[in-house]
């Protein structure tokens, strides 16, 4: 449910929510052993949640805004996260939905040849789902993951996107330089193993650029690089994946219908 209002010719409100409804019924029946984990054998989870929004976007400008949002969202654990299949499973964990207060701002908008965004925003995280691997993947055998609740978390970062029109020919060819950095910045809030360690897998900085050639007819070429920083891997981090960087180049065809694509 969601609303859009306006308050001024250029000041707009914008509210609304969801209404969740989690359902979960997970029973082992089958196992080959007694279980004496401490955990149940079967779990049952209903309830209902709900997940509000509000924000404001003020234009500056008629294709620029600023713009601030205040939201709630609700992810709820997957039936095979709270117990594996096999007879080996012979437990289930209670898992509970994971929930985040994110506050966001910043502006987006067009002038002359440039196209971009720019936005910041910070999430407080409860329960987050997070995943370790219990057992490595073998030649017959997928990977043991098992999920589990964490200690409050934060989520907040940097997202912003430049596209700038370099030049444009009279006869309508165009060549553009696309640019998108990301801040990541994941950490837990004060866990009392991890402290405020970095959560793993996602490297704190990411560049991708591109610069392409666009003729009218509908053909492109252009070349592209994507760069990341090291990521921690575990939640001790104690190791980190390094860093690297990624060249590459494409062409292809778009056809003035917009009805194929070739690339």
């Amino acid at each position: 449910l969601g609303n859009d209002l306006g308050l001024t010719d250029n000041l707009y409100l914008s509210t609304g929510v969801s209404a969740i409804q989690i359902k979960r019924n997970v029973k082992v029946s089958y196992r080959d052993r007694p279980n004496t984990s401490g955990l149940p054998s079967e779990y049952l989870y209903d309830e209902w949640r709900f997940a509000p929004r509000i924000g404001l976007r003020y234009y500056i400008a008629p294709d620029v805004q600023l713009f601030g949002n205040v939201s709630r969202t609700i992810d709820p654990p997957s039936s095979w996260s709270i117990s594996g299949s096999g007879v080996t499973t012979n437990y289930t964990k209670p898992l509970v939905p994971q929930t985040a207060n994110t506050v966001e701002f910043g502006i987006k908008g067009k002038y002359g040849i440039f196209d971009g965004s720019l936005a910041f925003y910070k999430s407080w995280v409860q329960n987050e789902l997070l995943n370790v691997q219990v057992l490595a993947a073998t030649a017959t055998t997928a990977a043991v993951v098992s999920t589990s609740n964490a200690t409050p978390t934060i989520h907040q970062g940097i997202e912003a996107g430049l596209s700038t029109r370099l030049w444009e020919g009279a006869n309508g060819d165009t060549l553009t330089w696309r640019q998108a950095y990301t801040l990541n910045d994941f950490h837990y809030e004060n866990d009392p193993l991890f402290k405020k360690n970095e959560l793993p897998g996602l490297p704190k900085h990411i560049y991708q650029g591109e610069l392409q050639y666009q003729f009218a007819n509908g053909l492109y070429a252009g070349v592209n690089v994507r760069t990341a920083s090291s990521t921690a891997v575990d939640y001790a981090n104690s190791f980190y994946a390094p860093s690297y960087t990624l060249w590459g180049a494409r062409f292809g065809f778009d056809d003035p219908g917009k009805t194929w694509q070739v690339y």
